[in-house]
């Protein structure tokens, strides 16, 4: 199998928006290749599939949710050797609107958003990503209301 035949966390998983979070894995060495596989195993996200990448960003995740991951690392030879899976590791994105993120909805988030809006698409990331709070692809009156929703409101 690769090694380290324990696979550790160079970052482990952490939030960088209400629908998103990312992690790194250790890079693992074999004369074959490695792969990686980062398995959501509590909350409800995706899972990687095989990727020649260390990194992983998990998406289209729901706010205020705690996920948990593991990775996995394996040789690119015939017979796919796999590393033993990382110790599992946890993040909770924040609330939808809470761009900072600081736990709350309040007027600093509220003028991130203002930013972006209106905002008919096509959206840059970090218009996305403090903007575009529903997910649909725009900053409109939706993601407004998902502010209202949550404002003052704290995880």
């Amino acid at each position: 199998p690769p090694v380290p035949n324990t696979m550790t966390w160079v970052a482990p998983p952490h939030s960088i928006t209400a629908r998103s979070i990312s992690m790194t894995a250790t890079t693992a060495l074999d004369r074959a290749g490695v792969e990686y596989h980062f398995t959501c195993t509590s909350g409800g996200g995706h899972n990687s599939g095989w990727q020649r990448d260390p990194a992983y960003i998990a998406t289209n995740l729901t706010p205020n949710t705690l996920y948990s991951y593991t990775v996995t690392a394996r040789d690119k030879s015939l017979y796919t050797n796999s590393a033993v899976p990382s110790s599992p590791a946890s993040a909770k994105t924040p609330l939808a609107g809470d761009t900072e993120p600081d736990n709350d909805v309040d007027f600093a988030d509220f003028a991130c958003f203002s930013q972006y809006f209106p905002n008919p698409g096509p959206l840059t990331p970090l218009a996305a990503a403090q903007g575009d709070l529903d997910g649909d692809g725009d900053v409109d009156m939706q993601d407004a209301s998902v502010i209202a929703d949550n404002w003052l409101a704290a995880p």
